[in-house]
Parts: structure tokens; sequence; C-alpha cells
């Protein structure tokens, strides 16, 4: 083989590569296409809800429609549980889907194009969450000494009204939440990212929102409004711009 040769087929391969399509399994994603808390292995727990994060390497999608289907192996005859159609937002580059699989088992979730062509396909395995017995995790977020405070209003960069618990009826589920630190936030983004518990017994495992803000690197709080439009018992997640855990905060929200 000629030396030309050689560089073409390793041109095409690194080409192929830059422009691949990717699979991402996650509780959430960020407003830039970005996967939240991807599971690890692709393994997820029976009966939880979770994302399929399609993510191109081109600048966008060349169609308009994109087919979704995913089947049961390991099994006599595949089972398909899902089969959808997809239409990706235009100048997007990637695509996002919340599902739920009630049954355990092995999957192949596949991207296919208008024509039938694959676009990506990865494997998925739904198991039962393992139990554990219970211990007091050591503190792992990146700012222990971070304060959340829930308001009615903010006066002068201060909270004011400090809500315990967010009324539909009387605050028509709107809150100020305000953020402080012992020292700078050192982060040009906050992150927050909002789970509910569909059941009084469940896990926050119904994701809700995320939101993302351009703060100050030098800022030691900031704060900003929110509406939550159901009651029930919420867990609030902040990351910086590298994703990385800045606290919890948990409040709920009655009629």
């Amino acid at each position: 083989m000629s030396l030309t040769n050689i560089f073409r087929i390793i041109f095409f391969f690194i080409s192929s590569l830059a422009f691949s399509q990717q699979i991402f399994f996650c509780r959430g994603y960020t407003e830039t296409g970005e996967p939240i808390d991807p599971f690890i292995s692709n393994k997820i727990p029976v009966n939880y809800s979770f994302t399929i994060l399609l993510k191109s390497g081109k600048e966008d999608f060349e169609n308009n429609i994109i087919f979704l289907t995913i089947e049961k192996i390991g099994t006599r005859f595949e089972q398909t549980n899902l089969s959808k159609i997809l239409r990706p937002d235009k100048n997007r580059n990637w695509l996002a889907f919340s599902h739920k699989i009630l049954d355990e088992g092995n999957y192949l979730v596949t991207f296919n194009d208008f024509n039938r062509k694959k676009i990506a396909s990865s494997n998925l395995t739904i198991e039962k969450p393992v139990v554990t017995k219970t211990v007091t995790p050591a503190t792992n977020y990146l700012m222990p000494n971070l304060k959340i405070v829930f308001c009615e209003r903010i006066t002068n960069g201060n909270p004011n009204g400090i809500l315990e618990k967010i009324s539909m009826l009387k605050n028509n589920g709107e809150v100020y939440i305000y953020i402080i630190n012992n020292m700078p936030l050192k982060s040009a983004k906050l992150l927050v990212n909002i789970w509910r518990k569909k059941t009084s017994n469940s896990d926050y495992d119904e994701f809700v929102d995320t939101k993302k803000y351009q703060i100050n690197y030098e800022w030691y709080d900031t704060f900003f409004k929110y509406r939550f439009e159901k009651k029930g018992e919420y867990k609030i997640n902040f990351f910086n711009e590298k994703e990385l855990l800045l606290k919890t905060a948990y409040i709920s929200v009655e009629n």
C-alpha cells in the first residue's frame, strides 16, 4: 500500500470520529445540550425517569425528522419498548427525549434518519436498585458553607420574608432564591437543576427544570426568581460553570 493511501485512510478515520454521533443517558441536560449527571455504565434503575441525549459531531442535524427506537434484547424475540418520531430544533446539534422503562433487562437504543439509515446506537441496562444500609456520607459539596435562602422578595440586595415553605395560593408558586457564601463563588455561571418527588415515598425522580444564570466571578452572593408550577417536595442542585456541585437545597410547595 502506498504512503498516499495510508494518509487517506487515516484522514477518513479521523474525519469519521470528528463527525460521529454520541448518545448519553443522563438525569438532565443544560441549555446548550450538555449532559447532567450521566448514568455510569449506562445502568438505570427500573421505573426511573431519565433523558436520552443525542449529540451530533456537526453543527446541526442533516434531517428534520429522526426516528428513535428502543428494543429489549437478550430474549428469544426482540421486543419494541418505544418507537418515536422526533424533530430536532433548527441550528442545534443535539436532541433530548425523556423516558421511563418499567421492565428490567438489556435494551438497544437506536436513532435513524428519515431514510432509516442508522445515526447512532447504544446499549442500556435497566435494573433493580441496589438496597444498601443508610450511611451518612461525608460532605461532598464544593462549597459546604454556601447558604440557600427562599424568600418573598429581595430588598437592597438582602432577602426579606424568609420562607420555610412555598404557597401556591399566597405566593402563586413564586419565590426568590438567594445564595450567599463566605468566599467568592468563583464562577461565571450558575447552573440550577430542579427535581421533584412523584410520590411522598419516592426519591426525587422527576426532572422538572434546568436554568443557567450569568454571574460575576468575584460575587459572594446572587439571587434569582423562580415559579413552581405545582405542589410537591423539591430538590434543587446548584452547580458552577464546570458543573461541579456547589450545594443542594430542599423546599416544599403547598396549596
